[in-house]
């Protein structure tokens, strides 16, 4: 038998930073996934993050109120986040710092724009997708906010900064007209 070629495939991809993450932490797995189409099973920091991030949507969308969502996140939590953590210490720490941010959940002081926004934008002729947890205005200036479920507030890390940062820019010049600068920052509670 001849050598299957999947150019073809992976030249058609749209590219994200969790396709490439998965890429970097394991091409097997990778392949499995995206090439061959098999799906393991739950994840439980994939499924927490998805979780936690729907949360914080449903609140800027007006679905949710704030007293609401460490209530959702108390009777869904099970539910939503299949997957089993490494250790019972590693779950209790995550459900733990969830409820404690939701409980205490606070808004971020920018006029919303968007939230979860999807931006596509092109590489070198390759297809990438990005979303913007919250994009926000204040003073004529653009906030863009990522926030990391991991500690539920947006990363300080360099960790995928590429496709944030094309992200950014593809958003900053849609907006270019209304807006003057823009700048990726760090949640208030984060300092």
């Amino acid at each position: 038998m001849g050598e299957v070629n999947y150019a073809p495939l992976i030249e058609e991809m749209v590219w994200s930073y969790s396709r490439i993450k998965a890429f970097d932490d394991c091409p097997y797995r990778w392949y499995l996934k995206y090439i061959r189409k098999l799906h393991g099973k739950d994840m439980f920091f994939s499924d927490y993050g998805i979780f936690a991030h729907k949360l914080i949507e449903m609140y800027y969308r007006g679905e949710k109120t704030q007293k609401q969502l460490s209530a959702m996140y108390l009777q869904e939590f099970k539910s939503r986040v299949k997957g089993h953590a490494p250790n019972k210490k590693v779950f209790g720490s995550y459900f733990k710092s969830g409820l404690d941010y939701f409980k205490n959940f606070t808004p971020f002081p920018y006029n919303m724009i968007a939230v979860e926004k999807r931006v596509d934008f092109v590489i070198n002729g390759i297809s990438f997708v990005g979303y913007i947890d919250y994009l926000g205005e204040k003073d004529g200036e653009l906030y863009v906010i990522d926030n990391k479920s991991r500690t539920l507030k947006p990363s300080k890390s360099m960790e995928g900064s590429r496709v944030f940062y094309a992200s950014t820019v593809s958003v900053s010049r849609s907006l270019s007209k209304n807006h003057s600068r823009s700048r990726h920052t760090p949640h208030p509670k984060s300092g």
